[in-house]
């Protein structure tokens, strides 16, 4: 499936692709709060519709389970009569945590929780993972680590993944449209990390989360801490998914645009298993693959190559 691109620039395929899937209706569902095994809740919205396959989609940062791009999927995917849709808010994405505990780029043990919910509704279908950005990264790293039964797993799709949280967090500071799209996200994350202070503060500092002006300003505030990880520095190096390939054991097409301009040259990984799969148009963003007439390619993508997984 050949990618034919209405612009060619990587910003207006990033910011454009983002436009348009705006404009499409929320999606109709269930509205769900997953528990998780630590006393925590998983928003979700979830739509179980009759077909061979479940999908769930996990968000990028600053997203939840209204994020645009899990909605355009998920309009696409019930069109299509590929069946259920869940849709997945990790930890503090949509609602302050009950634990002191958000989501991170490593934060794979949410799925775990997520996938077994969703075999034991739907037993009958395949499951499939897809991973936007950041989720990207947490969806490969949970294909290598997860101790599940991953049988009933007919594959999974990572798209726009960062793959080295340290190189693209540095790449985007290079730029002023690179600090432009961090100024974007990190304003979305410092709120949620405020609303999380307001509920934990002896866990977190609001007045820290206020100045922090970089994502590893935020790491070394919020993340690193948090989680048991030393520092920003050692959060990226054990988290980031590139590493995680060789233990891919699954089905896995990795979407990534080679103009994605959230990542340096060099960052995308170059050797893995044979049932891992590289998909890499030489235009389309971050999110972006906005096809001609504003066709949403990346959703057309997803669902054609899922359709041959059952």
């Amino acid at each position: 499936m050949i990618f034919q691109p209405s612009l060619r620039n990587p910003h207006l395929q990033t910011l454009g692709g983002s436009l348009v899937r705006a404009l499409q209706k929320p999606l109709r569902g269930e509205h769900l709060r997953l528990p998780t095994p630590d006393g925590d809740e998983l928003p979700c919205l979830w739509c179980p519709r009759p077909g061979p396959l479940a999908v769930i989609v996990v968000h990028g940062v600053g997203g939840n389970h209204t994020a645009r791009e899990g909605v355009s999927l998920g309009r696409r995917w019930l069109w299509r009569g590929l069946g259920q849709v869940l849709l997945l808010s990790l930890r503090g994405a949509f609602c302050p945590p009950l634990q002191p505990r958000l989501y991170h780029g490593g934060c794979s043990e949410e799925l775990d929780t997520v996938y077994s919910w969703v075999r034991r509704q739907a037993p009958q279908s395949g499951v499939v993972v897809v991973g936007y950005s950041l989720g990207a990264n947490i969806v490969v790293k949970w294909l290598a680590d997860s101790q599940q039964n991953l049988d009933a797993l007919a594959g999974a799709i990572s798209v726009s993944n960062p793959w080295d949280l340290q190189a693209c967090c540095q790449h985007l500071e290079r730029s002023w449209m690179g600090r432009l799209y961090r100024r974007a996200m990190l304003r979305t994350l410092r709120e949620r990390g405020l609303a999380a202070a307001a509920r934990f503060p002896d866990a977190l500092c609001a007045d820290s989360i206020r100045r922090s002006l970089t994502f590893q300003d935020y790491d070394d505030i919020v993340t690193a801490p948090v989680h048991g990880f030393a520092n920003a520095a050692d959060y990226y190096r054990r988290c980031s998914s590139k590493q995680f390939l060789d233990g891919v054991r699954s089905r896995l097409v990795c979407l990534d645009a080679l103009d994605d301009p959230f990542l340096p040259p060099g960052t995308l990984p170059t050797k893995a298993p044979d049932q891992v799969s590289f998909e890499r148009p030489a235009h389309g963003g971050h999110l972006g693959f906005l096809g001609n007439w504003g066709r949403l390619w990346m959703e057309d993508f997803i669902v054609d190559r899922c359709s041959g997984w059952y």
